[in-house]
């Protein structure tokens, strides 16, 4: 005999039927909300919280002076982002000195997914709520101050900050450690397979939110193409 036709004779000595019938079914109510059982969900920032998944190659690149090649602005960023230069270096070692106006045209570039604060809302009182991504420590708190993430997620966590980024391993330790969850507790919104891979070995739950077609082998536990979908996997 299981455990619940157990509790259901009790209740039904205890009390009336009509009574045992609304006790079971908020009791069937309860068990049914979270069923990955989940205590934290992080997100990605870029192509996640933020429309735009490509930074570099769709936004900067088109904003910079002729002649600056994708490969060596490329091998640049990975540098800022991980800490090693400086944001004044990145721009130098580009050939830019007065940056700023091109640095806020750029950082203006960015938008919220428009399902982001409906998300929230309607999470955020029975989940912690995160940011993980990739992201130099200026740009980091430039756009965490304009979007003011720090009312939304906590902990909010930046490869620049860390000096490590997805889909290394250290970042992920870095999640858990701050988040006081243990990592099957953990689901995991990004929007690049290599990124969620990374974080299923350290078994975390992932979900693929997918703007674009990738050419990937790892299958997610869960894959999105709207945000609000989200709320479909934890009611």
């Amino acid at each position: 005999m299981t455990a619940c036709w157990i509790l259901k004779i009790y209740l039904i000595e205890k009390f009336e039927v009509a009574r045992v019938t609304t006790i079971l079914i908020k009791i069937n109510s309860v068990v049914m909300t979270n069923p990955l059982k989940i205590n934290m969900i992080s997100f990605d920032l870029f192509g996640v919280i933020v429309t735009e998944g490509h930074l570099i190659s769709n936004v900067l690149m088109d904003l910079l002076p002729a002649g600056c090649e994708r490969k060596k602005v490329k091998s640049f960023y990975e540098k800022y982002n991980l800490g090693v230069i400086n944001e004044a270096q990145f721009w130098q070692a580009l050939g830019i000195t007065d940056y700023q106006q091109l640095r806020s045209t750029f950082l203006d570039s960015f938008r919220l997914d428009a399902d982001l604060l409906m998300v929230v809302g309607q999470l955020k009182n029975n989940f912690q709520l995160s940011i993980l991504s990739n992201l130099p420590p200026d740009w980091a708190d430039e756009l965490t101050t304009r979007f003011k993430f720090e009312s939304l997620f906590n902990p909010v966590i930046f490869s620049g900050h860390e000096k490590c980024k997805k889909p290394q391993a250290e970042i992920y330790h870095q999640l858990i450690s701050q988040s006081d969850c243990r990592n099957e507790q953990i689901a995991f919104i990004d929007d690049r397979l290599e990124n969620l891979q990374a974080a299923h070995e350290q078994g975390i739950v992932t979900i693929y939110y997918q703007r674009e077609k990738e050419a990937h082998d790892f299958k997610p536990d869960y894959h999105i193409t709207k945000l609000s979908e989200v709320l479909k996997l934890f009611k």
